[in-house]
């Protein structure tokens, strides 16, 4: 006869069962994994990577570790390594093969970077690191390569190549192939920036001089008042301009490939900072509506020749120009009027000297206007001063220490003797 304890006990257990069965188990989703001991005593964790969307058997992932915790995180190194593209890379992977995996998997870059990186790549990294796997790749290996570049290919090159291996070593260090990136203790040469003299506001005024009916008028008298890049002038169209407010939005550039690759193209600026507004000056707007009407008059003569993109700047049917052409038209203009030879694109650091001057010195307005990411940049690399106002800040200083006494230089007798003391 059961014993009143035991029969309290089937009684709980009866009613567990009920619930259980009123309350059915929560089964995990197929695919989404999971978690056992094996027999050799590690633990596995599973994974089904399957393509968004699709309904087929997707590819098994596993990972393994002593412990639930360390199976799981191996698992889930090996999820990021799939989804990036990288699953096939270990330690063993050569750096020629590691650098055409990042590449690959970064089709967002822009693509005057992504050939700038190229460069590097097929130019330096791939000859003189390309048969290193990333296990053998360390500081002291990496040091001894970047000097080499930098003796034979000076030292902008290895910057630069240095850069493009560090950010492709961070990726691996990201994803744990790689214990740590051994490019971040790898210490690049230094470059000396060749900075050109800029031009003073007597030959400024030269070059508008000079430039006055020639048909990119309006665009280089922009450009050297206003500031944008050469590819946001020639990507820009009259649906961007608002003449009654003088405004000119900036939400696109023309990228000029290399013949070879190409047509040229529109693509949106490379950061949110390069999207913005600015406004023309009375004069400038005055010469961008002389130029609406020559074109008007052109498109009239070429009739259906003519191809409508909208663009303000273009060549003679409407097609685009590209930037190498109008460097070409830059120059010639100033051989042709004796000017002295600066870039095309150091005209914006003629209009950031002018807008500095304009502003007292607000580089917050250089930065708005000319699209930098911080102040530091347009401060550092295009702000300068004009001649005149550095000679109005000189005189300012006088004026405001005016004091004639401060003249009279007057010696003690101490400093006769002896002028050299070092004190």
């Amino acid at each position: 006869m059961p014993t009143p304890l035991r029969l309290e006990m089937t009684s709980r257990t009866m009613e567990a069962m009920t619930r259980a069965k009123s309350q059915p188990r929560q089964r995990r989703q197929r695919g989404t994994g999971g978690v056992r001991k094996r027999p050799d005593g590690r633990w596995e964790a599973t994974f089904t990577l399957r393509k968004d969307g699709s309904s087929k058997r997707g590819r098994r992932l596993y990972g393994y570790g002593s412990n639930p915790t360390e199976a799981i995180g191996d698992l889930e190194r090996k999820k990021a390594l799939a989804k990036s593209g990288f699953d096939s890379a270990d330690a063993q992977t050569t750096i020629a093969e590691w650098l055409v995996m990042v590449m690959d998997s970064k089709p967002e870059i822009a693509y005057s970077t992504k050939r700038a990186y190229w460069q590097s790549i097929d130019g330096y990294l791939i000859p003189h690191l390309g048969a290193a796997t990333l296990a053998s790749c360390d500081p002291k290996m990496i040091q001894a390569k970047i000097n080499r570049i930098a003796k034979k290919n000076g030292a902008s090159a290895a910057h630069h190549a240095h850069a493009v291996l560090r950010m492709a070593l961070s990726e691996a260090d990201r994803l744990e192939i790689v214990p740590r990136n051994a490019a971040k203790r790898v210490k690049p040469p230094t470059v000396v920036r060749d900075v050109p003299v800029p031009w003073t506001i007597e030959e400024a005024r030269a070059f508008l001089r000079a430039i006055v009916g020639h048909r990119l008028q309006a665009l280089f008298h922009i450009a050297a008042t206003s500031g944008p890049r050469p590819s946001e002038l020639l990507g820009l169209t009259w649906s961007s301009i608002d003449a009654e407010r003088r405004k000119i939005t900036i939400n696109k550039k023309l990228v000029t490939p290399r013949k070879s690759d190409g047509d040229p193209f529109t693509d949106p600026p490379k950061s949110a900072a390069g999207r913005r507004e600015f406004t023309l000056t009375p004069k400038t707007m005055a010469i961008l509506e002389a130029h609406r009407e020559r074109q008007g008059l052109r498109r009239e003569k070429v009739g259906d020749r003519w191809i409508d993109r909208d663009r303000v700047f273009c060549g003679p049917f409407g097609g685009p120009l590209r930037v190498d052409g109008t460097n070409h038209t830059f120059r010639d203009i100033l051989n042709a009027h004796g000017l002295r030879h600066v870039r095309p694109y150091d005209l914006r650091r003629l209009s950031s000297a002018l807008i500095l001057a304009g502003t007292d010195g607000n580089h917050q307005e250089v930065k708005e206007q000319l699209g930098h990411s911080t102040i530091l940049l347009g401060a550092n690399l295009y702000a300068y001063r004009l001649q005149g106002t550095m000679d109005a800040t000189a005189q300012a200083v006088d004026d405001v220490l005016d004091d004639a006494s401060f003249t009279e230089l007057v010696y003690s007798d101490d400093d006769a003797e002896d002028p050299d003391d070092g004190r």
